[in-house]
């Protein structure tokens, strides 16, 4: 049988004090921070829990950000396209009109310097930039799409954002795909009406109208084709903004404490620690100094 010395009996006393104590003083901090995870000691499978919610949370909000961009992207090439459509049927309107006989060399003058002015407005249209870039430029460097002479100075790449997991969505369309390849473009056409309002207004009722209608339509698929790409980024960003409140709360649950039930367990951890050192106060007998007073 093992014999309990006095000297054993208030090790033990201690050392349960103090364990009492520090269950306390965690308890505490948990309260002070908010937090129920404040060093990986704490919860070594709930800090795993939220290290890896946490990674997930980082990416879901970058690819919502990289969507935010897209987003923007979209929204200016739909306005600059709508634009550029709403001009070319002014164009129209103004063909129709100068191929009335009725209409003389002084007005088909003045139609063809208002179609002049409207295919400067619409290179105008064409170098309609997002974040400093040409959104019709494609991926090039070149800070315009198109020079003042209707010239692309861009290229054929494709502007994507990774907008969910192996989700990369293009979000521009390049200068050619909209307004025409190089020699056919609306601005070469725009200039070929203007020069045939004064010189062959003839051409302008046949094969010119022909080919606006043609732009004009090339415009509108290129239309249709934003709003298709928007509609899809729209459904991916409610998903994506309800995957981030599911993660937020997922994280809230794994590192956060539940303050009520913390602060019935420190008053009660309190309470325990007092009835121990009462109780400790008892069991101890008196030392010999305390017989020697």
């Amino acid at each position: 049988m093992t014999r309990i010395t006095q000297q054993m009996l208030g090790r033990s006393t201690l050392s349960n004090l103090q364990q009492s104590l520090s269950r306390t003083e965690k308890l505490q901090e948990q309260l002070s921070t908010g937090r129920a995870l404040n060093r990986p000691s704490d919860s070594p499978t709930g800090l795993i829990t939220a290290m890896q919610t946490r990674s997930s949370l980082a990416s879901t909000r970058t690819q919502m950000r990289a969507a935010d961009n897209a987003q923007g992207w979209l929204d200016s090439a739909d306005s600059a396209l709508q634009s550029a459509a709403s001009m070319v049927g002014r164009v129209r309107d103004l063909v129709v009109q100068g191929a009335n006989a009725s209409v003389g060399p002084t007005g088909r003058e003045n139609i063809a310097r208002e179609i002049e002015s409207i295919r400067d407005g619409l290179i105008d249209v064409a170098n309609s930039s997002f974040g400093g870039r040409p959104i019709f430029g494609g991926t090039s460097d070149s800070p315009r799409a198109y020079d003042a002479t209707g010239a692309f100075l861009g290229d054929g790449g494709a502007v994507t954002r990774t907008v969910a997991d192996g989700v990369m969505l293009p979000v521009n369309v390049t200068g050619p795909e909209a307004f025409g390849p190089a020699g056919s473009s609306l601005f070469d056409l725009l200039t070929t009406i203007a020069a045939d309002m004064r010189t062959d207004p003839t051409n302008v009722a046949t094969n010119n109208l022909t080919d606006l209608d043609a732009g004009r339509d090339r415009l509108l698929a290129s239309l249709g084709e934003i709003g298709a790409r928007s509609n899809r980024l729209t459904s991916i960003t409610e998903r994506a903004t309800s995957l981030e409140l599911n993660l937020t709360q997922r994280l809230s649950e794994a590192e956060s404490v539940d303050l009520p039930e913390t602060i019935m367990e420190l008053q009660m951890q309190e309470v325990a620690y007092q009835a121990a050192l009462s109780a400790t106060s008892r069991v101890i007998q008196p030392s010999l100094l305390d017989f020697l007073r």
